[in-house]
């Protein structure tokens, strides 16, 4: 019996090193494209467009909100999402951190806790702009110019998703590259 089993192993033979390098090189051609995105979203050129784009689109929508905060107050209750109490709250408040959040994110500061406060409000914008379209209200968007905006629509959803996907590459970027951040933590 023992010299059945020592010739059934030896009837057995190791794989080939040419089948496992078409292995190997068949797992790398269907890991390549998504490695090359995963390469080019998390450089650092991209991560600093990312943080250009949604830091900028952020200050620019900030600035005549702060320099109408009463205009805008009357934008949010036109939403008719909030109590009234709480307008004239988020017309304070949301600005602000809109502007702040931007800047920082721009200059690298702070870089992932900014895009988690861009990326909340953006999906607080997305929930707001979609609950107003299903109940068929028309209201200005509010986003970049209180006294005139463009009405809430389809093409503003699909600029708050841009958004908000620039956002969530800029969080999943755990060291960023380029920004104030990289250089504090090289001093410490």
């Amino acid at each position: 019996m023992k010299e059945q089993s020592i010739n059934s192993r030896k009837a057995i033979k190791p794989r080939s090193n040419t089948i496992n390098k078409v292995e190997k090189s068949a797992g790398k051609e269907k890991a390549g494209f998504p490695v090359l995105i995963k390469k080019i979203a998390f450089s650092g050129i991209f991560q600093l467009l990312l943080r250009i784009f949604l830091g900028g689109t952020f200050i620019a929508a900030s600035l005549d909100k702060i320099t109408h905060p009463r205009l805008f107050a009357e934008v949010i209750f036109n939403y008719q999402i909030l109590p009234l109490p709480l307008v004239n709250l988020a017309a304070a408040v949301m600005p602000p951190l809109e502007l702040i959040a931007g800047i920082t994110i721009i200059i690298g500061f702070w870089t992932r806790s900014s895009s988690f406060i861009l990326s909340g409000l953006t999906l607080i914008f997305i929930a707001a702009i979609s609950f107003n379209m299903i109940r068929g209200l028309e209201v200005n968007c509010g986003c970049f110019d209180v006294i005139s905006g463009s009405k809430i629509g389809a093409d503003l959803l699909i600029r708050d998703i841009l958004l908000l996907i620039a956002g969530i590459l800029i969080i999943l970027e755990k060291k960023p590259k380029l920004g104030l951040d990289r250089l504090l933590n090289k001093t410490k």
